[in-house]
């Protein structure tokens, strides 16, 4: 890959996305994240919307990538597993209990990779830098499609620099540096969650454990522990989280 590529992210929340995500731009790629839930035809206008010669894709979409990576762009497969990431007692009863009935357990076509072995493989591996600029593009984000088809809309570094800065700024009152847990109930691959959420709140907020609440109960469950303690909420600019969302989590 060069710098300028495109690298469509076709992932739920999960720490393989933010991996991909930094991974592109480390090396002056343009990420290009969208809804692992759309249609077949509607993944296949994301791709030709973006033009991404590189797709990294959960499992259980690695079908429906397949089925139209002729009618696109499409060179490279990289396929993750939701499991991937499990502390590894977590990743045994998956393997066993869930990975098959939920479509996780997959066979690999020629030429196509997985994820976790192309990071072990260039582990420690040295970058050439790109001559990535501050307006340069970082993302091709879909918009919501309120006017038609969705589209994709261009974001640049500084852009999100940006946006980062503003919300410390609006942030800083409620925040406790280097100690709050931050709760995002916000799909990555939205305009929101991606910029506000994983660049801003990674970068400027000094807050390294972020939580997503876009889990399955699954995890919940099985984790005996409460993900979070809500503590604040903050308002800013969607709606907060309902009283009756956030009792689940205390639960």
């Amino acid at each position: 890959m060069q710098p300028g590529d495109r690298v469509a992210i076709c992932l739920p929340n999960c720490p393989q996305f933010i991996v991909a995500e930094f991974g592109a731009w480390k090396i002056g790629a343009i990420a290009c994240p969208f809804n692992p839930t759309y249609t077949e035809r509607e993944t296949e206008d994301a791709l030709q919307a973006t033009g991404a010669e590189t797709v990294v894709v959960l499992n259980r979409f690695y079908g429906k990538m397949k089925s139209i990576q002729s009618r696109t762009s499409l060179k490279r497969v990289i396929a993750t597993g939701i499991k991937d990431y499990l502390p590894w007692h977590l990743k045994l009863g998956y393997t066993l209990l869930k990975e098959g009935k939920e479509g996780e357990r997959i066979k690999l076509g020629d030429g196509d990779y997985r994820f976790a072995r192309l990071l072990r493989r260039f582990r420690g591996a040295s970058l050439a830098e790109g001559d990535v600029r501050a307006d340069s593009p970082a993302v091709i984000l879909m918009s919501g499609g309120t006017t038609g088809t969705p589209k994709g809309v261009v974001g640049t570094h500084r852009g999100m620099v940006t946006a980062g800065i503003q919300l410390q700024a609006w942030l800083r009152p409620a925040m406790n540096p280097w100690t709050d847990t931050i709760m995002m109930p916000l799909p990555l691959f939205h305009t929101y969650g991606n910029d506000i959420g994983l660049f801003a709140l990674l970068l400027f907020l000094n807050v390294f454990a972020l939580t997503f609440a876009v889990l399955r109960r699954f995890f919940l469950k099985n984790t005996g522990q409460k993900l979070v303690h809500l503590d604040k909420q903050v308002k800013t600019g969607h709606s907060i989280l309902s009283q009756e969302i956030a009792n689940r989590y205390e639960e």
